[in-house]
């Protein structure tokens, strides 16, 4: 064998050392992850191998939230149906919640950089149902939210003296 196979051989038996870790993950138990800020805490959802073999590849000083995302990228691009990565349903609702966009949501999913938009509405559904509608000073009147916007056409809006 040359040194060309070798380094070959090494970088296979990495990753299939790093896919045995991803299956036996942790899955999720139909409970949203929290989504924290701490960008150590999203490295900590990743097992210690991959996180130490992006560790080598991103060569920054503060690379823990670069190593996260690509690392939670690898884990929900492998277990797309088992796992939802932090990262990735968290940039997907913030993508919603900012541009409304399916095309957006679905063209980044595709990409593989965040959730589905149909998982975000899911989360939303779920975020809605585990909120509820309790209101903290409520005594039992009666209450009604209405709202609405103001649409004023400046043309047919006339002055009268």
């Amino acid at each position: 064998m040359d040194i060309e196979e070798q380094k070959m051989n090494i970088i296979k038996t990495a990753a299939r050392l790093i896919k045995n870790n991803l299956k036996s993950l942790a899955t999720s138990s139909g409970n949203y992850p929290t989504i924290d800020s701490d960008a150590k805490s999203h490295v900590h959802f990743l097992p210690a191998s991959l996180s130490a073999f992006l560790g080598v590849l991103v060569s920054e000083k503060n690379n823990s939230l670069k190593v996260a995302s690509i690392g939670q990228a690898i884990v929900q691009a492998m277990r797309p149906r088992v796992v939802i990565a932090p990262l990735q349903i968290g940039l997907a609702v913030q993508l919603h919640h900012n541009f409304a966009s399916r095309f957006l949501t679905d063209t980044l999913h595709h990409h593989g950089f965040c959730s589905s938009y149909q998982e975000v509405q899911m989360f939303n559904q779920n975020a809605a149902l585990s909120q509820g509608t309790n209101i903290p000073s409520f005594n039992g009147e009666f209450v009604q939210y209405a709202a609405d916007n103001v649409d004023h056409n400046s043309r047919t809006l006339a002055v009268w003296a």
